[in-house]
């Protein structure tokens, strides 16, 4: 009856089906992943279905994106789900239709939000996946991406008590290493008293 354990069976019985028969499969999925009120399980579902859809239907897939993130309302669940679903949005894809977000922007939304959980394990481990997602979608030489990410933390490390700072900053330090080298990375332990 639940309409998020109906996609799932729809989906795992279409990743295991021929060819014929996974297109109506995949559309009733579709279909009833609007009614998974969850925003949490609608963003499970949709990693899951989306490598089964069409390329046609990119624009979707993005827009369900954004609307199965906005209703997280718990940070920690938000941010998870924001880095299982940036994979899926392709920034050359999505330049054509610049009202819908990029991963960019769903990265640094990511990193906001993950900045705002309370438990520093939970912190540390949301940033560490998120950074590891970070350097995956922008080279070293794209100094802006990385300048803009960093202008987006710091602010926010700003608020944290020096411990939860120090934390994230051992985490940050690939984008620090990305910005100013391996200088700028031993600078930063310097500065923080962390081990080199």
């Amino acid at each position: 009856e639940e309409p998020y354990d109906r996609v799932s069976a729809l989906i795992a019985l279409a990743q295991n089906s021929a060819p014929e028969a996974r297109a109506g499969l995949v559309a009733e999925s579709w279909r009833l992943l609007r009614q998974v009120e969850n925003g949490y399980d609608r963003a499970m579902a949709l990693a899951a279905l989306a490598p089964l859809l069409p390329r046609q239907a990119e624009g979707d897939i993005t827009r369900a994106i954004s609307n199965s993130i906005s209703v997280i309302s718990d940070a920690y669940d938000r941010a998870s789900a924001i880095i299982l679903l940036v994979p899926l949005l392709a920034t050359e894809k999505v330049e054509q239709k610049p009202k819908l977000p990029n991963g960019a922007m769903i990265l640094r939304d990511g990193f906001r939000v993950a900045m705002q959980v309370s438990g520093q394990q939970d912190r540390a481990d949301l940033l560490r996946e998120g950074v590891t997602c970070w350097l995956a979608s922008f080279s070293l030489d794209d100094q802006a991406a990385h300048h803009a990410i960093w202008g987006d933390l710091m602010p926010l490390l700003g608020t944290l008590s020096l411990s939860d700072a120090m934390l994230c900053v051992e985490e940050l330090l690939p984008i620090i290493q990305r910005l100013a080298g391996e200088q700028g990375v031993l600078d930063s332990l310097i500065a923080f008293g962390l081990p080199e």
